[in-house]
Parts: structure tokens; sequence; C-alpha cells
């Protein structure tokens, strides 16, 4: 069966994870989501999608949900799933279940990964070494579920709940508004291409955020100068993108 992974990564650990699936699911072939998205790209020729994504305040991007709802599943007889997360993956797997039963389909297969922190708001940028670790540990845990899916496994992770999912689940769209932005901005316009929704545009060589973030912090870490911070507190922080992948084009055409 031919498969298509469709990925939504800030940071890269999504997009590691899509890879390594890839290199073990013969006849795959990777789709960033966002794109996906944006130009309503039909999957009619896909048997199996997969489904692979960051865990957000304990639930679901915005952006997957969007994605599923859009998405037309006729034809498809295999939906599998990937959660990538540091501390809790909370909701997550369980909300995309409902989002995907929403379609009239089921999710039939998924699973979660431990991955690097990118949460560097609050979080410190881990070690190389750790990171390095997480990854080693990425690659076997990919190659496991690679051969679930290979084998048309049908296995959803035990629902582990949290008091918090309700509140925290998705993310507020207005987060932006605690971006700002230092002299070191030098207009570049990096921001605004690789924001995966247009929630940034140029102004006077200044980048404008339009309050429909999906605070994917691919901004705030991807920029070359560092100069988009999410308040004081993270001038002085260092940024994340998983060393081992590189994104397909730093350029996102709107």
């Amino acid at each position: 069966m031919k498969t298509a992974i469709c990925y939504f990564s800030g940071t890269g650990n999504s997009l590691f994870v899509a890879e390594r699936l890839a290199e073990h699911i013969p006849d795959s072939k990777i789709f960033n989501i966002a794109q996906l998205v944006r130009d309503n790209s039909p999957l009619n020729e896909y048997e199996k999608i997969g489904i692979v994504f960051p865990v957000y305040f304990y639930g679901l991007p915005n952006i997957i949900k969007r994605f599923v709802s859009a998405f037309s599943f006729e034809g498809i007889k295999y939906i599998f799933a990937v959660a990538t997360y540091s501390g809790v993956s909370g909701d997550a797997i369980n909300s995309l279940k409902n989002e995907v039963a929403k379609t009239g389909q089921l999710l039939s297969y998924a699973s979660k990964i431990t991955m690097p922190d990118s949460y560097t708001i609050t979080f410190s940028v881990q070690s190389e070494q750790m990171i390095e670790l997480k990854n080693r540990s990425a690659r076997i845990k990919c190659e496991k579920i690679a051969k679930d899916v290979k084998e048309s496994k049908r296995k959803i992770p035990a629902f582990s709940p949290l008091a918090v999912t309700k509140h925290f689940s998705g993310t507020d769209k207005e987060k932006d508004r605690k971006f700002i932005l230092t002299a070191a901005c030098n207009g570049c316009g990096k921001c605004a291409r690789l924001c995966p929704v247009g929630n940034i545009s140029m102004k006077n060589e200044r980048p404008q955020f339009h309050h429909n973030c999906e605070f994917c912090l691919a901004c705030f870490h991807r920029c070359p100068k560092k100069a988009i911070n999410y308040g004081a507190k993270t001038i002085r922080k260092e940024r994340y993108v998983n060393p081992e992948v590189q994104f397909p084009s730093e350029e996102i055409e709107l």
C-alpha cells in the first residue's frame, strides 16, 4: 500500500520522526501538513495516511484539527498517528481519535515518542548529549512503529487523563501578542516565510504578528539573529532546532 506520512513541525522533532518512518515504510512519501492545508491538496493515490505532530499544551495543535476536518479520507484504509512530546502527552492522541471519528473514519493505530524539549519559552535547551540520546531512542521507536504500520496493526494507547487537559488543550491564537523584537532584527523576512499559517507579514522591514498563531515557535527558534523573543525572559536563552533534520525549504510560498 502507498503511504502518505503527513507531518507538522516547527523545530524539526516531528519532521525527524516522519523521515525515520519513511526510511522503514516502503512506497511512502512525506508531506508538510501546513502546505497541504494551504493548497487543499488531495492524497487520493494513498491507501494509508500517517499524521505526525507535536503535542501542544497537552493537546492537538489547531492546524491538525483543521487538517483532519478538511481532509477527504475517502479510499483511505488505514490511518495512523505519532505524537511527539517531551513532558506529558496528555489528551493529544485521544483528541485526534475524536477528530478523525467526526469524519466518519477510525484512527487505526497511534503511538507517541519522547523527543528533545523545544519549549524553551519556559525550559532550557537540553544538552547535546541528551538531545543525541533522545534522537537515538526515537530512531529505535520509529523502526518499531514502522513495522507495526507495515503489518497494519491496530492499537491505540490507553488514555491518561490530566486534570488540566481541558483547560490547556489547543493553543491560544493570540499568544503572539507577547512576542517582542530586539534591535538585532535585520528585516530579512525569514520569520514570515517560515510561519506555517501566514501569521507574520513584513512592514517597513519589521515582522507584524496577526494573532492567528499556532505557537509552533518556528519564528522564535529559527530567526538567524535571535531577534524574536517571548518577552524579555527569553533574550539570553538558546534556541533549538533538531540537529538531525534539514527542512525541505526555508521559504514557504503564501
